[in-house]
């Protein structure tokens, strides 16, 4: 009986690590003629995203807060710029956001008005928000 089980045992140990060990993989296929077709349509996106030097866009954020039934309504600014070629190209980007009337007018875009503003860089990001006056 002490035969069997020292063994089993022994069985155990031995083939223990071969049952935990992953199945084996499928191999890598060709790709197929959509996989073709999108890296060429991928390929021309990235070829015309690095033409892009400055990019602007106006932002209408809402936002809505269910413990006071209150809406938020802001407007602002999307702004980016590449400056330098390649290798030394600096990304710059801000965006800037105002608080509306309950309508969702702006009226003037002063600093009484500023909700929050982010500036990017390629090393640093600030973020400025006057309610708390800090950087």
């Amino acid at each position: 009986m002490r035969r069997v089980l020292l063994v089993l045992v022994v069985a155990m140990v031995a083939i223990g690590p071969v049952m935990a060990q992953n199945p084996p993989t499928a191999p890598v296929t060709a790709p197929s003629q959509s996989d073709k077709i999108l890296d060429g349509y991928l390929q021309r996106w990235e070829e015309e995203m690095a033409k892009i030097q400055t990019l602007a866009a106006e932002i209408r954020f809402s936002e809505y807060d269910p413990t006071f039934k209150s809406t938020r309504k802001t407007v602002g600014y999307a702004r980016y710029m590449k400056v330098g070629n390649l290798p030394n190209v600096v990304n710059l980007a801000s965006l800037e956001l105002y608080n509306t009337d309950s309508k969702g007018n702006l009226g003037k875009m002063t600093p009484e008005t500023l909700s929050e503003k982010i500036l990017l860089t390629s090393a640093f990001m600030y973020v400025y928000i006057p309610d708390k006056k800090e950087i």
